[in-house]
């Protein structure tokens, strides 16, 4: 007898295979398949385990004969019914078939009131439904009334058939089938897992196979390999553990307190038996002649009997304390007085069991009376499950596979509650056994039993139990049969039988739930029923070895015959004896091993088809059979299987057909030779398929072994990086030092006298004002402006942007005379040019010397008559003549006392003579004030402004009775290519005491331009670069149009430079409800962080010195308003300045112009203050009327793209110059990828490359090391704005010669950039050329760079729309052609059979269907001979998703950042919210697969997206516990990846059906894809991982992983050192994943 010795040894099952060096047979396809493949031949019962499969195989029969039942009735359709016994198992086995196939499945049974449908209700639901699962019972009905005939029917399959015994419903069915014509009876499946109902004798098993074969007219099948059912199904260790029964050693209370309970019970019992006559005997109640249900009363008292008997006094107490309530409601229902008073009767015996119980129990302790008052059997049981308390076991390694999941099984109902209630009571009370967390389960009610269905114990319903059950959050289960069959629960490692086994099937679909590795299957039996148990269990296993044996097909030959074979057949040596070497034995192992390997799911292992059949001597080749002769003679004589003297017997010959997988190149049914033994013949297939992979350079040449999934070689591919005098070496393997380059234009363009040279006006448009009117400045009002003098033509660019204290202004360099000069003039002209760079904007610091004709920059800085556009010659005169002012001395003047004129301090730029020299101390003066040097100062410690300058500077004013002016800095260093950051302090003037400054001689309005000059230029020389590549491109590509002479209106053509100041995240995420602008101008940490717009606030600087001559907030309120010389310029000049304006026609920007600057300056005040949201941009577009293969009709253009847009293709965001290249890049990087995946896919098409493949060789196209390569042969780095623009580090005024630095690089001439910028850069210009010459533009830029975006294959056309390559579908596809014959198509539209639903789910119907065929097909579906599997699709459909999703949410009216813009692209784009999406439209359903583990992986998850309502699961994780009750582990949860795939592979099918239209896979797939665009728009998914950074940026630390025993990565994240999250995965990314969503969900709840 086994014992629990056993338990504690916990021994692991091993086969023999698993030792073995050398396959001795192919990797096992799922025997499923094979049984599936055998009901497509004929009617068969499938006898398998329970846990292995058997709907699967109806579900596949089903689906493979779809195109019957899809035709109306009346059209000669057919139906299929799902016969079950119970109603459970209707309901489970419907809800599966929807889940795995499209059609419509319904299920029936007796509570839908179905006993009461006519013949019109049910022809409805006959021709409404394809599949209709119900109960036996409710078909056997149909088919007496007539309601729906048999000869209607396809497929009848009978689920646990062993059901169909005499008279049963099932076997009824049989019998109304029997008189049928056989021609037109349905195919029939049966599904069981134990043949008998009954006890059978091992010797009379045959008997009964036969006599349910011959009932059902079906063959008994089972897997032809039986160590795969072993492998496969359960194989727990049995053991049967006795308790004592003997009532001497029991408590003595409980043994009184029994007999009590048991005299109270049985008095009531005889009293009912005199009152209802003989229906307390009966096992059933007779509901019609008892009409108020009294069978209440019977079970009630049955129960606490069976209780006590079973479980003791506890049992008793417990059932009396459920029934109490049960009765309550019971009476509510009472018709008759007898029946009340006898509940009253029943209700009062509960209640005085509980009290008698309760008096007995308060003697003992919570853990004394419950292990007191209960049976030996029940303290056995706490003994068993003690043995999985992992927590007390001495092997650390063995505590995790320790881990209990166990179910308790019981014959009653009644039984499972309270014992559930028994085991959670103990568990809080005996330490030994806390780490139990029970739950129970039971069926449906029957017979006297409906009032337990009412009790709600639990307050849960069954599917929860289930979930708590597989989610670990319960660890046993209390169980009743409802478990037995059809309930799908996780592999558990116990299973205890608590009451006696009586049947077969009660053994084998108990004992089947145990299905862990390391399983225990446990029955409990008394001393007295040892003897008998051991003997049901010996016949058991007699019986399951006996059906087994049924499958044991497999007739092995004498190893004699194999080892002689193996001498003479010789191995394959390609390359010589001495290279490598297959041979027959080991053939088998390498094609195993080969097609392992061309799986890209990891949880599918894809295997071979082998067919071995018998062949008959006479049909084999007899030239083949005589070579068989000859070797078999070599045997000895006593193995040759005839007399000595007769000739050699070659008995059974056998012949191997070998399929391989559905991506492998080797399409074609591989045929053997015939041999004389199974093993033979499928070694010889294998040897052949061998050879003829090596032929197809499948296996390489080195070893023999399968080639792995990389890029076939290709010549040319490796791309040195070739000698370039321009190009200086790199200083860092990951940066390079380009020559930073400089416009051509303005190099040698040196003013030449004599010549006529060229006057390119600086003009400044006014186009977002400043909020304070005080600082407006009108460039077009003034006397004197700047321009360009050089003697070459500057190309036409677009106006660009630039940002002052004053607002933001356009900038347009406008062409406007050529004159000829003389050297005196020029010498002139070179002063003033020395004069502002060096005296304006102090760049003597730098200690630059002028040097125009040893300059790279020959060109002048001149200032031009505003009225004549002439040069100012007066101004110069006035400029290189003006006195030397000693700038750090007191300003002279006559007489002994400081004579103030306020004439002079109009727009004059004034120098505190007190401070030194330098870019922060020159002030504009604004106006003169009312104050006076004795006004109090701001400062309470210095009384007046003459004590301040005294006490502070020594200095003794001789006026004190002068005005002081009221100043503004003019910073002539600052950075004018962005806005600055805004200040919440409102801006307080300063005063200055005009006889301590000097006055500068340069006037005011000049001063200002001139400040703004080195940001002007620095500009113009990225945007003249920028034109320089693009005229380059034009040239060599033919792109776009040529250079543009000065005299073309640019605005026409090309749109003005505008900045893009980067949003933060917040910003970019609130795109539903944009925030209004007032409420963004907040203090930043980060300057460049805000989007001023029109609001622009600047925040000037003061140095500490400064600030005490700042009023404080009261000073400034008590200083009053005067006049100030603006005011009084702009009253006195309001009709000359109108008299100067521009005309209308000069600014387009504006409708129309007031008559006076007062108006001009209350429009500009109104447009600063205007609400923000009325502009603002609707954020959620018209997503239907998007076109994708013309482009954005707003960035398109004939013209191609301006400078300005190349401009911001090249610049970096490091530059911080108001835009960068990273928007553009990211649409460059989406449309780089489609194009390469085209060529890819066309260029592969006959190689038949996997995904992995194409994926690489694609990679090995946009890596950013190859496109830095091509980059750098077009000197992309030079062209790169790299650096950030510093007036003292690394501006290059122009005629200055740059200063040689004593290292490199010379930020004058040179610049870092790193090797992925360039990259970067060439993906952007891509994204520039898409949005402004469509994708045909693209694909020419692209050949341009020389990336290759054609295939090599005979391109026909080219779309019209789009200008992709239109690839011929049948040449890269599938194995179709233009030649495919009648057989072919007929075989692909049974493949298409029922998929014109999906097409209408698609609203696409295919022209060339074997495109949705192969995208639908998996890798496994190897019935599928005429397309390829969905793979070579979905590397496709990805690349075009990617796009699609990218320029949708590119195009965007919200103009997302770069960054909100790559979130936003990968929270759509990935597997698992494709996986989602395609669950969700029910895609799956159309999958084609054959794949057992497959099917699992699916069924999981789509039964989890249908309880979750399919919701996005960024945030979702799974807990686990550990062997630390006090330690947690999450993991995210497992996304098939086929359910992402053939949501792209699908698409990739639309788009080469259609011709490589992009519109037709967006029509197509914007419907699954609307809730996913809509949801991450307003809400963009960021990863926990962030998430946690940014909430503990400085508190948060990984920890290196782990390898847990499972072989997964666990990662811990720990925060702020106090606590530790962990998180486990397949790798350490999904490790991490998981941690960060635990930690943030505590996080989140805690603050919560």
């Amino acid at each position: 007898m086994l014992t629990e010795k056993l338990l504690a040894k916990n021994p692991i099952m091993e086969t023999e295979s698993s030792r073995g060096s050398v396959d001795a047979d192919f990797t096992a396809r799922d025997y499923q398949v094979e049984l599936f493949q055998a009901a497509l031949d004929e009617n068969i019962i499938v006898y398998l385990p329970t846990g292995s499969g058997k709907t699967f195989i109806a579900a596949l029969l089903i689906k493979e004969k779809t195109h019957e039942v899809t035709k109306p009735l009346d059209l000669g359709g057919k139906r299929t019914v799902f016969l079950v016994p119970t109603i459970v198992l209707a309901i489970q086995q419907a809800a599966y078939l929807r889940r795995h196939t499209y059609l419509k499945v319904k299920e029936f049974y007796g509570s839908m009131g179905v006993d009461i449908w006519g013949k019109d209700r049910w022809k409805t639901e006959f021709e409404e439904n394809h599949v209709l699962v119900m109960t036996a019972q409710i078909f056997v009905d149909i088919l007496n009334h007539a309601f729906f005939s048999a000869y209607q029917l396809n497929l009848l399959v009978f689920d646990e058939c062993h059901a169909a015994v005499k008279d049963a419903p099932m076997k009824q069915v049989l019998s109304k089938l029997r008189s049928c014509e056989s021609s037109r009876r349905p195919k029939i499946l049966g599904l069981t897992a134990a043949l008998f109902r009954m006890r059978c004798k091992p010797q009379k098993v045959p008997d009964v196979i036969r006599q349910l074969s011959e009932s059902m007219g079906c063959i008994v099948k089972i897997p032809s390999s039986v160590e795969t059912v072993y492998r496969s199904s359960t194989k727990p260790c049995e053991i049967v553990f006795q308790y004592d029964d003997e009532q001497s050693k029991q408590n003595p209370d409980s043994l009184t307190l029994s007999a009590i309970i048991l005299d109270m019970v049985f008095k009531l019992v005889k009293e009912f038996r005199n009152s209802y006559g003989e229906f307390i005997s009966k096992d059933e109640s007779d509901v019609a002649k008892h009409p108020d249900k009294i069978d209440i009363l019977l079970d009630t008292l049955k129960d606490i009997d069976y209780l006590l008997r079973a479980l003791g006094p506890y049992g008793a107490y417990h059932c009396a304390h459920l029934y109490i309530h049960i009765l309550q409601r019971a009476k509510s229902r009472v018709k008759v007085p007898q029946f009340l008073t006898d509940l009253n009767k029943v209700t009062a015996l509960c209640q005085e069991i509980k009290e008698i119980c309760t008096a007995y129990f308060a003697k003992f302790s919570p853990k004394d009376r419950l292990l007191l008052f209960t049976q030996p059997k029940v303290i056995r049981l706490l003994d068993i499950i003690r043995k999985f308390n992992s927590e007390k076991s001495p092997d650390k390694h063995q505590r995790g596979n320790l881990k209990m999941c166990a179910i308790v099984f019981v014959e009653r109902r009644c039984m499972a509650n309270v014992l559930y209630h028994f085991l959670k009571d103990i568990a809080k009370h005996d330490e030994t056994l806390k780490f139990m967390k029970p739950l129970f389960i039971m069926g449906q009610a029957s017979g006297r039993n409906p009032s337990l269905k009412e009790t709600k114990i639990l307050n849960m319903k069954q599917n929860e139990i289930m979930t708590n059950f597989r989610e670990g959050r319960c660890n046993l289960i209390v169980a009743t049969s409802v478990l037995e069959e059809g309930v799908d629960i996780p592999a558990c490692n116990l299973i205890i039988r608590f009451d006696r086994i009586k049947t077969y099937c009660d053994y084998v679909q108990t004992k089947g739930r145990a299905r862990s590795r390391k399983a225990f299957y446990c029955l409990l039996v008394s001393p007295s029923e040892t003897d008998s148990c051991l003997e049901d269990l010996a016949q058991f296993h007699s019986i399951e070895q006996q059906l087994l044996a049924i499958g044991n097909v497999e007739d092995d030959r004498d190893s004699l015959i194999d080892n002689l074979f193996y001498q003479i057949i010789p191995p394959y040596v390609p390359y010589g004896e001495d290279g490598p070497r297959i041979t027959l034995p080991s053939s088998i192992s390498l094609v195993n091993r080969y097609c392992g390997q061309l799986s890209s799911d990891p949880d599918v292992l894809l295997a071979p088809k082998v067919t071995t059949t018998k062949v008959d001597e006479n049909e084999a080749d007899p030239a083949h059979v005589k070579n068989i002769k000859e070797i078999l003679k070599k045997l000895p004589k006593g193995n040759r299987g005839s007399s000595p003297t007769e000739a050699v017997s070659i008995g059974d010959l056998f012949q191997c057909r070998l399929i391989l997988p559905l991506n492998s190149p080797l399409r074609e049914e591989i045929i053997g030779d015939v041999m004389p033994t199974k093993r033979l013949a499928k070694r010889a297939v294998a040897l052949k398929a061998c050879i003829m992979l090596h032929e197809l350079k499948e296996l390489d040449d080195v070893h023999l072994f399968p080639i792995p999934r990389l890029i076939p070689e290709e010549e040319d591919e490796e791309l040195p990086v070739e000698d370039n005098a321009n190009v200086p070496q790199q200083g860092h393997e990951n940066v390079t030092i380009c020559n930073r380059r400089f416009p051509a234009c303005f190099s040698n363009c040196r003013p030449i006298p004599g010549q006529p040279n060229f006057v390119y006006l600086i003009d400044f448009m006014l186009m977002k004002p400043c909020l304070d009117l005080n600082k407006l400045f009108f460039p077009f009002a003034v006397d004197t402006k700047l321009a360009i003098l050089t003697s070459q033509v500057i190309p036409a660019i677009c106006p660009f942007p630039l940002v002052t204290r004053s607002g933001e202004f356009q900038v347009n360099l406008c062409g406007v005379d050529s004159v000829i000069l003389d050297d005196s003039q020029l010498e002139k002209l070179e002063k003033f040019h020395q004069f502002i760079f060096q005296d304006v904007i102090f760049l003597w610091k730098r200690q630059l010397d002028f040097d125009l004709q040893a300059s790279d920059l020959q060109y002048l800085i001149v200032p031009v008559q505003s009225e004549n556009e002439k040069l100012d010659f007066v101004l110069i005169e006035k400029m290189i003549n003006a006195p030397t002012v000693e700038w750090e001395k007191l300003p002279l003047f006559m007489g002994n006392k400081f004579s103030f004129e306020p004439n002079e301090y109009v727009d004059a730029v004034i120098v505190p003579s007190y401070k030194p020299l330098g870019t922060l101390n020159t002030f504009y003066v604004d106006g003169v004030s009312d104050l006076t040097p004795l006004s109090a100062f701001p400062d309470k410690e210095n009384e007046t402004y003459a004590s301040y300058f005294f006490k502070k500077y020594n200095l003794r004013l001789t006026n004190e009775n002068q005005q002081l002016v009221q100043v503004s800095r003019e910073i002539t260093g600052k950075n004018f290519l962005v806005p600055r950051l805004a200040s919440t302090k409102k801006e307080i003037p300063m005063h200055l005491v005009p006889e301590l400054c000097n006055i500068h001689p340069l006037p005011g309005p000049v001063w200002k331009q001139v400040v703004w000059i080195p940001s002007v230029l620095h500009r113009l020389n990225g945007m003249l670069v920028a034109e320089e590549l693009r005229v380059l491109i034009f040239k060599e590509a033919n792109l776009g149009i040529d250079f543009l002479p000065g005299s073309v209106n640019v605005s026409s053509v090309w749109c003005p430079l505008k900045l893009h100041p980067p949003k933060s995240r917040l910003e970019s995420q609130s795109v539903s409800h944009p925030m209004p602008l007032t409420n963004s101008l907040k203090t930043s940490a980060s300057v460049d962080s805000l989007d001023l717009g029109v609001n622009m606030i600047w925040h000037l600087e003061y140095d500490d010195t400064e600030k005490d001559l700042l009023p404080t907030d009261s000073a400034a309120d008590q200083t009053s308003p005067s006049s100030s010389i603006a005011e009084e310029k702009t009253d006195a000049s309001s009709s000359q300045l109108l008299d100067k304006m521009p005309a209308l026609d000069e600014f387009p920007t504006f409708l129309e112009f007031p008559c006076s600057i007062e108006d001009q300056k209350r429009k500009w005040a109104d447009l600063a203050s205007e609400d923000p949201l009325e502009s603002q941009p609707n954020c959620i577009p018209e997503m239907v009327d998007l076109k994708f293969d013309v482009g954005n009709p707003s960035t398109l253009s004939v013209f191609g793209p301006s400078p300005g847009i190349v401009l911001e293709a090249l610049t970096l965001a490091k530059a911080h110059d108001g835009y960068d290249m990273e928007r553009l890049e990211t649409i460059g990087d989406s449309i780089l990828k489609l194009i390469i995946s085209i060529y890819v896919y066309g260029e592969a098409s006959n190689s038949r490359c996997d995904e992995g493949r194409l994926t690489l060789m694609r990679m090995r196209q946009i890596s950013n090391k190859h496109l830095f390569h091509l980059g750098q042969k077009k000197g992309i780095g030079e062209f790169t704005a790299a650096q950030r623009f510093d007036l003292m580090l690394n501006f290059r005024p122009p005629g200055f010669k740059p200063p040689v630095a004593d290292h490199e690089p010379n930020l004058h001439v040179q610049q870092f950039v790193q090797k992925k910028n360039v990259a970067d850069s060439m993906e952007a210009l891509i994204g520039v050329y898409l949005l402004t010459t469509g994708i045909k533009g693209a694909i020419k830029l692209m050949n341009w760079m020389g990336l290759k975006t054609v295939p090599n294959t005979d391109i026909m056309a080219f779309n019209p729309n789009n200008g992709f390559p239109v690839l011929s579908t049948c040449l890269p596809s599938s194995t179709l052609d233009e030649t495919q014959n009648e057989e072919q198509e007929h075989a692909l539209m049974h493949l298409y059979t029922g998929l014109e639903s999906f097409e209408k789910r698609l609203r696409y119907t295919f022209k060339n269907k074997a495109l949705l065929v192969e995208a639908l097909t998996h890798a496994s579906y190897l019935p599928n001979r005429i397309t390829n599997c969905y793979q070579r699709l979905e590397f496709l459909g990805d690349a075009v998703l990617d796009y699609l999703v990218t320029r949708f949410y590119f195009d965007n009216p919200c103009q997302y950042s770069p960054a909100i813009l790559t979130d936003l692209r990968s929270a759509v784009v990935n597997n698992e919210t494709f996986a989602i999406i395609a669950v969700k439209n029910r895609f799956h359903l159309y999958l084609k697969h054959l794949s057992l583990s497959l099917n699992a992986i699916l069924d999981r998850f789509i039964r989890a997206q249908e309880e979750n309502g399919h919701l996005f699961m960024h945030n979702y994780f799974v807990l686990e516990e550990t062997s630390d009750p006090n330690e947690q582990l999450a993991s995210n949860v497992d996304v098939p990846k086929v359910l992402g795939d053939i949501f792209e592979s699908v698409a990739g099918a639309i788009f080469l059906d259609s011709g490589m239209s992009l519109d037709a896979v967006w029509q197509s797939y914007l419907p699954f894809l609307h809730d996913a665009l809509e949801n991450f728009n307003e809400s963009i998914p960021v990863s926990a991982l962030r998430k946690l950074y940014e909430r503990h940026p400085n508190g948060l630390k990984i920890r290196k992983s782990e390898c847990l025993p499972d072989g997964r990565i666990c990662v811990a994240i720990e925060i702020e050192g106090t606590r530790l999250f962990k998180g486990a995965g397949g790798n350490s990314k999904t490790a991490k994943s998981a941690a960060a969503k635990y930690a943030l969900s505590v996080l989140n709840n805690q603050t919560g």
